[in-house]
């Protein structure tokens, strides 16, 4: 039982920190995708940069290389004082980049990409994914324009620096053993995380389970990852990146932490025995010490009155002649 109530413990200490880890985790990143979108509407906020964007979205190909040159510079100019950003972009209504602080990527469809067919009225950001162009993380955010009647023309877009979310996912603060940190699709396949090995592969069991788990707050399951090791995990679902936030633990850190209680449990208990022990040869010796003074002044008194045990068989002392 008390192997068991032990377990137990264990377990349920380790889903306290997994869940007090993920929540943080979560709420930060969505602190960072907020900043994300807020940096990017404020490159519109100046009057003649918005008009030159609407400008050059509107007449496209018949934009002046003048006009066009004048909006990159702004444009260059607003990535140099971000910190979140390497590259900003405007696309036309059918996705084509018309406009890019890097040259060389003008005239790239974006047409049937998430993070531009979710940005035609609100910001949205898309999933990081893995460029083997690029030999880095991708990770675009996009923010709707519109013109003068309200109406959608274009889209501004922003390559951001995949750096801040990588930290997040690498930081083991909160965790008492080594803890992995994954970004998940719906499918339960790891999109992102910080162990490139699991990148990409999909867990059955967690998959199910995520299925059927809240919409919000944070669910723990056990399951077994794709190495058949017994893992502990938390999950909450990240809405602006489209997927679910998993941190997870294997098991045997379960065990460890289980181990080192039950050898504390046990410590204990020699120390508990060792002082009952104590006390008992205490007690013992303060009760055996009256019963040894009685045993030798009865002996004297026997002595005085018949001599020593069998002193009737032996001849008595005599004094020795001087």
């Amino acid at each position: 039982m008390q192997v068991l109530s032990g377990s137990r413990a264990a377990q349920e200490e380790i889903n306290r920190q997994l869940t007090t880890v993920v929540t943080f985790k979560a709420r930060i990143i969505r602190e960072w995708t907020h900043t994300l979108k807020a940096e990017l509407g404020n490159v519109l906020v100046g009057e003649t940069t918005l008009a030159d964007v609407r400008n050059v979205l509107h007449e496209a190909n018949q934009a002046s290389e003048a006009e066009r040159r004048a909006l990159r510079i702004d444009l260059l100019g607003a990535v140099s004082r971000s910190q979140y950003y390497y590259e900003l972009f405007l696309i036309d209504p059918q996705g084509k980049v018309v406009l890019s602080t890097m040259r060389a990527h003008e005239g790239r469809s974006y047409a049937g990409e998430a993070f531009f067919e979710s940005a035609g009225r609100v910001p949205a950001i898309g999933r990081p994914f893995y460029s083997a162009d690029e030999s880095d993380t991708v990770l675009f955010v996009a923010h709707p324009i519109v013109g003068g009647d309200r109406q959608p023309i274009g889209v501004l877009a922003g390559r951001a620096r995949y750096d801040p979310l990588e930290q997040i996912f690498l930081d083991n603060t909160g965790t008492r053993e080594r803890a992995d940190t994954y970004l998940l699709d719906r499918a339960g396949v790891a999109i992102a995380g910080s162990n490139p090995a699991r990148l990409g592969k999909r867990v059955a069991e967690l998959s199910a389970a995520l299925a059927s788990a809240p919409t919000s707050g944070v669910t723990v399951f056990n399951y077994t990852n794709p190495s058949g090791v017994p893992i502990t995990g938390a999950v909450e679902r990240i809405a602006d990146l489209n997927g679910v936030l998993l941190v997870e633990q294997v098991s045997l850190e379960v065990a460890r932490t289980r181990a080192a209680s039950l050898a504390v449990n046990l410590s204990v208990t020699l120390s508990s025995i060792l002082v009952a022990l104590f006390l008992a040869l205490l007690t013992t010796h303060s009760i055996a010490n009256p019963i040894t003074d009685l045993v030798e002044i009865s002996t004297e008194i026997t002595y005085s009155a018949v001599g020593p045990p069998g002193g009737w068989l032996r001849p008595k002392n005599r004094p020795t002649a001087r």
